[in-house]
């Protein structure tokens, strides 16, 4: 019997320059969950059958109009 778990998330910020404009804000945010239960039963010495289930939960958030500050953002689960 065993598992593994995971968790990660990150998260940028972009700075645009040019033709005299210049905005800063938040760009693209990633989180990703993951879990991998697994269950085995030993038949002899060194031979074992088994079961895995693994989940993985990845969401993006990245905004409409990145050079408006005040954008709003799409939410993409997968």
């Amino acid at each position: 019997m065993g598992s593994s778990i995971g968790f990660s998330t990150s998260n940028s910020e972009v700075s645009v320059i040019g033709d005299g404009v210049s905005v800063e804000g938040k760009s693209t945010e990633a989180l990703q969950f993951n879990i991998a239960p697994k269950i085995g039963y030993f038949v002899t010495d060194n031979w074992a059958l088994g079961v895995g289930l693994d989940y993985t939960l990845s969401r993006i958030k990245e905004p409409v109009n990145i050079l408006d500050p005040n954008t709003e953002y799409n939410n993409l689960l997968r």
